[in-house]
């Protein structure tokens, strides 16, 4: 129709115009012209279809990331639940008054998880008043064999980082720290804003850093790690040594966490 279009219009409009050798050469440009439009809406379909595609695939992705924060999440309340729990048995023939008050703060450490379900992140601070429950606990049931101090730069309180990501290392510091040193222990958490994109977080025990086990790893340290990576991938440390029979497990942090 074009074709024929052009060639009417040139008869009438412009009967002295060069005419074309054949009909054939319009035919080829706006074939070609047909062809050029025909690939460029193929081009950006097929464009469109990979950026759904991606989106799905991370869709797809993120529900994975939640899954397994979830099953991190579960495996580590009943893990804090036995201990304490343990905590309390062992204290209710001998102390039951002790065994009692232990209760009442573990009902208001639970309260706090409870109250707090569905969010991914939480304030530092939060974290902080909920880890002195806990460290309360324990110092309620070892009386005089533990002590706690806790140091927090005012400039990190505000940091969001993943829920129940201190008691692990707290919890660790109790119960290695207490086998071995008979007498006391002294446990020690420093937070520290190191710079405008850090943050350091150090939990500290008197006693002595036991030997790796392969065949046998710590729960709440392996829970750890793999929550600091799903929240800050490739911006976390974690690491645990002894220095001059002080156990130290520090954590940093860099810029700030990502939601799942």
């Amino acid at each position: 129709m074009q074709t024929w279009l052009a060639w009417h219009l040139r008869d009438q409009f412009f009967p002295l115009a060069q005419t074309f050798n054949t009909p054939v050469t319009p035919v080829i440009f706006y074939t070609s012209v047909l062809l050029g439009w025909a690939l460029a809406y193929y081009c950006l379909r097929a464009d469109y279809e990979a950026g759904l595609e991606r989106l799905r695939r991370s869709k797809a992705q993120t529900e994975t990331m939640r899954s397994e924060l979830e099953q991190l999440r579960l495996q580590l309340a009943p893990h804090f639940l036995f201990n304490a729990l343990n905590s309390v048995t062992a204290e209710i023939h001998e102390r039951p008054d002790v065994a009692l008050e232990m209760v009442r703060k573990i009902a208001s450490y639970l309260r706090y998880c409870l109250n707090q379900r569905g969010r991914d992140l939480y304030p530092l601070a939060e974290e902080i008043e909920a880890m002195q429950a806990y460290l309360h606990i324990q110092e309620i049931r070892f009386e005089d064999r533990l002590t706690c101090t806790v140091a927090v730069d005012p400039a990190a309180r505000n940091l969001l980082i993943p829920h129940m990501i201190l008691q692990g290392l707290v919890e660790n510091a109790v119960k290695h720290g207490l086998k071995h040193d008979t007498d006391s222990i002294h446990v020690k958490v420093d937070v520290e804003k190191t710079d405008a994109a850090a943050v350091r977080i150090r939990v500290s025990n008197s006693g002595v850093l036991a030997a790796p086990d392969d065949k046998r790893q710590s729960i709440g340290l392996t829970n750890i790690k793999q929550r600091l990576n799903l929240h800050f991938p490739q911006a976390n440390e974690l690491s645990i040594r002894e220095v001059q029979g002080v156990v130290i497990a520090q954590i940093i942090l860099k810029g700030s966490a990502c939601t799942v």
